[in-house]
């Protein structure tokens, strides 16, 4: 088989024109799935922005909670401290907020994180590590109310446990408070897009 020169310069056009199209077509699904991948990672974070405030206001509501409690809790004390030893009842309640973290979830199970800037992701794996102790915190204070039992015959000393544990979930609620406020106003969405 001869090859002559023209059927050379057609073949290289026809290679040229197919490595051109396949580049073309790699090209167009890449600028396809990043605009779709971007599109998730916005998709996410606004979910991320929305659990935040839904997650805020049943927040505040448990900071009042927790200053009724503290001030129930003082009542106690001081009424105790009026009666002496023959105070035997100490009475409380106890209500700890469920906080959201399935949009959160949502967003790294996705790989959605993977296009958000990663300071942000940084940040906001930083407000949930804080918001997963003040979850630990307030459960295991119903793990502990078997234990507080061997204190019914010192209510002093269950008085300040309470009182205790009261304070410390409202000073770990004022700091998550703090940080998804800050997350906030660090990261508004941009809804110029």
């Amino acid at each position: 088989m001869k090859v002559n020169k023209q059927n050379v310069g057609k073949i290289a056009i026809e290679f040229i024109s197919v490595v051109f199209a396949v580049l073309l077509a790699l090209g167009l699904n890449h600028w396809r799935e990043n605009t779709l991948n971007e599109q998730l990672a916005k998709d996410s974070y606004e979910r991320i922005q929305r659990e935040i405030d839904d997650n805020i206001a049943e927040l505040d509501s448990s900071l009042v909670e927790f200053d009724r409690y503290i001030e129930e809790i003082r009542n106690e004390k001081l009424q105790l401290d009026s009666l002496g030893v023959e105070y035997k009842g100490v009475s409380w309640s106890y209500s700890h907020p469920v906080l959201s973290i399935d949009a959160w979830k949502a967003a790294t199970i996705t790989n959605a994180v993977l296009n958000m800037d990663p300071d942000l992701v940084e940040d906001l794996a930083d407000v949930y590590a804080i918001q997963e102790m003040y979850m630990e915190f307030g459960f295991k204070f119903f793990d502990r109310a078997a234990e507080m039992a061997r204190f019914r015959d010192d209510p002093e000393t269950m008085i300040e446990i309470i009182r205790s544990h009261f304070e410390i979930s409202k000073s770990i609620a004022q700091s998550l408070r703090k940080g998804y406020g800050d997350f906030l106003e660090e990261y508004p969405i941009d809804d110029s897009e």
